[in-house]
């Protein structure tokens, strides 16, 4: 089933059972760090923002959420909160006005997320209108996913699959910190979900996520710096010309072959893809 995401309702600032308004602000100003250059004054203001919207509509900031229906601040209200802040400094505050509005969206029905459990859906997220809306969709959909995962507890065995298609948008690399979606989507595992990234940018995703994969698969690379990046993590481990004989591979793969390399052996398979079946034969 193709969900439009941009027909669909969403908002960052609901918790998950457990959370407290204190512990989603600091991940809102995260993931807001991960898109745009702020620095520690406009995050000390931005985390104010958001726990004053909690405060206004009741929450306790550091009382976790008990899953009871309540109704919860918007982006909005962060605006109209920042807008009041603009006396105070109108600069940096200016600044991060314009980096909330990318939050503001009104879809037409709200997240079903018992839908997403139920069937196999493809959400599209190409009508989004900024990369903002689309990282924090992502994100939103997963700690929603995760709380239902949670309930249900601990797997030993897979139950699900989330496919994240250019996944180094939504996982992105950063040297200073991890992003909440990562550790979300490493502890999805715990709960028998397992995850598949696609991307053909393997430098701008995490380094976390990449290290704590339990299977890799590359198609051929050319692109130098890319090639180097993921010839040295198939390779397990670096002895003798091992690197530059992957590379060598990886640079001359014919169409249908790919490089693996699962966790449990200590070195990279060369495989020959098996031919997709179209879908008029399936």
């Amino acid at each position: 089933r193709l969900v439009d995401a941009s027909k669909i309702a969403f908002n960052p600032l609901v918790l998950v059972t457990g959370e407290t308004p204190a512990e989603r602000a600091k991940q809102i100003v995260d993931i807001i760090r991960t898109l745009y250059h702020i620095g520690p004054l406009q995050a000390s203001i931005l985390e104010d923002a958001i726990l004053d919207a909690y405060a206004l509509y009741g929450f306790d900031l550091y009382t976790p959420y008990t899953g009871k229906s309540t109704t919860f601040p918007q982006p909005s209200d962060i605006v109209k909160i920042l807008a009041k802040y603009c006396s105070r400094d109108h600069a940096s505050v200016q600044s991060l006005l314009n980096y909330v509005k990318g939050l503001l969206f009104y879809g037409e029905n709200p997240i079903d997320i018992n839908l997403l459990l139920r069937e196999n859906v493809i959400l599209d997220l190409h009508r989004l209108p900024t990369p903002t809306h689309q990282l924090f969709y992502v994100e939103t959909v997963t700690r929603l996913m995760m709380e239902s995962f949670r309930r249900g507890g601990e797997a030993s065995k897979p139950k699900r699959v989330v496919i994240i298609d250019e996944a180094h948008i939504f996982l992105p690399r950063s040297s200073q910190r991890e992003s909440p979606l990562s550790r979300i989507f490493i502890e999805l595992r715990k709960y028998g979900v397992m995850g598949i990234l696609i991307t053909q940018s393997p430098l701008d995703i995490d380094e976390r996520i990449l290290v704590n994969t339990s299977l890799k698969i590359s198609l051929t690379l050319n692109e130098p710096k890319t090639l180097n990046y993921v010839a040295r993590i198939l390779a397990g481990f670096e002895i003798g010309d091992r690197v530059e004989a992957i590379k060598a591979i990886l640079a001359s793969l014919p169409r249908g072959y790919a490089i693996v390399k699962p966790s449990v052996l200590p070195s990279p398979l060369l495989i020959r893809l098996k031919t997709p079946i179209s879908a008029d034969k399936a």
